[in-house]
């Protein structure tokens, strides 16, 4: 993804742990089901705002420029399933998350298993703390019944 790239060359989730870069990949990966106008998703604390800011300028940039040179459009960044997401990758247990989340189990597990697929190939495209803070992230969101779902 273009994005994901741009993000990682500008070094814009730098100062991200590996908790708020889950959070970051959730929020390049998740497609709501309905749409929430008016609705302010609840976000981690800390610097994860500034470096969404950060992200969705890059967004906003790269969408002019597909805009101009009538190339397709990607998607918005979509931050409902970041605070979940955050709160499974800090060891949250799963009915806590899930209540937050407004998501069933099966949901919940595949929502992660597009995250860890996302924070996979960041681990492999960036250099460095991005890359350790990456694996890192895997980790943290593949546990639980995450994990069980990949040998079931």
């Amino acid at each position: 993804d273009l994005l994901v790239s741009e993000a990682i060359r500008n070094k814009s989730w730098e100062s991200l742990d590996a908790a708020g870069l889950a959070a970051m990949a959730a929020a390049l990966v998740y497609e709501p089901r309905r749409d929430d106008e008016g609705f302010e998703p609840r976000v981690p604390k800390g610097i994860f705002q500034g470096v969404v800011e950060q992200t969705q300028q890059l967004w906003e940039d790269l969408e002019f420029l597909s805009k101009k040179h009538k190339l397709p459009r990607s998607s918005k960044i979509e931050l409902d399933l970041c605070y979940p997401i955050y709160r499974w990758a800090t060891g949250a247990k799963l009915d806590l998350v899930l209540d937050s989340a407004d998501l069933l189990p099966g949901d919940f597990i595949r929502w992660c298993k597009q995250i860890i697929d996302l924070l996979e190939q960041i681990s492999r495209a960036a250099t460095g703390g991005l890359s350790v803070n990456a694996k890192d992230a895997i980790d943290k969101v593949r546990r639980g019944i995450v994990a069980y779902s990949y040998y079931a």
